[in-house]
């Protein structure tokens, strides 16, 4: 079963300013204190393909994934190798303009879990995953 989880935030910058601040993969360590690092694999401005380690209780997890760019208002994500205990990922994140200086970004998951008891868990990690 495909679960989702959704949130909101609003930036005090402009839409390009802040699809670009996502797009920029080497932000994720600075703004994400369990990324560990990210290896852009390739990045033509519209699709990127990387690998990221993050640490986690049992150490150190390394996911790959791939995302497209559809500037300035739309980036996807598929993570073609997901964290372990997923059977995939897939994410979504939203820019859309208030005015010249504020832009709302709403970042969205959609998953499937190996063990779905464990899917209010892990909906509420990540929930706060992506409030950051």
């Amino acid at each position: 079963m495909t679960a989702k989880v959704a949130v909101e935030a609003v930036f005090e910058a402009p839409l390009a300013a802040s699809f670009d601040a996502y797009w920029r993969l080497e932000n994720w360590p600075i703004a994400l204190e369990d990324v560990v690092a990210v290896d852009v694999k390739y990045d033509d401005g519209q699709h990127q393909a990387f690998a990221m380690t993050v640490m986690r209780p049992r150490g150190e997890e390394t996911v790959g994934g791939v995302r497209f760019a559809y500037r300035p208002d739309r980036l996807e994500l598929c993570q073609f190798a997901p964290p372990p205990g997923f059977q995939f990922m897939s994410g979504l994140w939203s820019f859309t303009p208030i005015d010249a200086t504020r832009t709302r970004v709403r970042a969205e998951r959609s998953f499937a879990l190996l063990d779905p008891n464990e899917e209010a868990d892990r909906k509420a990690k990540i929930a706060v995953l992506l409030e950051h």
